[in-house]
C-alpha cells in the first residue's frame, strides 16, 4: 500500500525504502528514505519504478531506477554497477519463484 515503509538487508547494512505509488500487479514506485537507512546512499532524488506486462502465457517486469550522485565520492563512481547488481539479485529471486529468464540491459550513467 503507498506509505508502507520496507527494510532491505544490503551486506550488513538496510536501506529503507518507502512505497509511493501501487497499483497491484502492474507498477509499483518507491524511493529511499536516506535518513531512516543505516547503509551510506551517495545520492539524491532515488526513484524507483517496477512495471509487469502481461505477454502471451508470462509477464514482462520492467525495473527501472532513477536518481542523481553527490559529487564525487568512491560510492557514488561504482553506484551504477552496485545497483545493477542488486536488481539482478532482487529479479533472480523472482525467477527462482516464478520462473522465468532475465533479459540483461545496458546501464546507463
Amino acid at each position: 500500500m503507498p506509505g508502507d515503509v520496507r527494510a532491505v538487508p544490503v551486506a550488513w547494512m538496510h536501506v529503507e525504502e518507502k512505497l509511493l505509488i501501487t497499483e497491484p500487479v502492474s507498477v509499483h514506485i518507491y524511493t529511499i528514505l536516506k535518513e531512516e537507512s543505516s547503509a551510506p546512499t551517495p545520492m539524491d532524488n532515488y526513484l524507483g519504478v517496477v512495471t509487469t506486462e502481461s505477454i502471451g502465457q508470462g509477464s514482462l517486469i520492467t525495473w527501472r531506477v532513477y536518481y542523481d550522485t553527490k559529487g564525487w565520492s568512491p560510492m557514488a563512481s561504482i553506484m551504477s554497477s552496485q545497483i545493477k547488481r542488486l536488481m539482478e539479485k532482487g529479479i533472480q529471486s523472482w525467477i527462482d519463484e516464478y520462473g522465468g529468464a532475465l533479459i540483461p540491459v545496458e546501464v546507463k550513467d
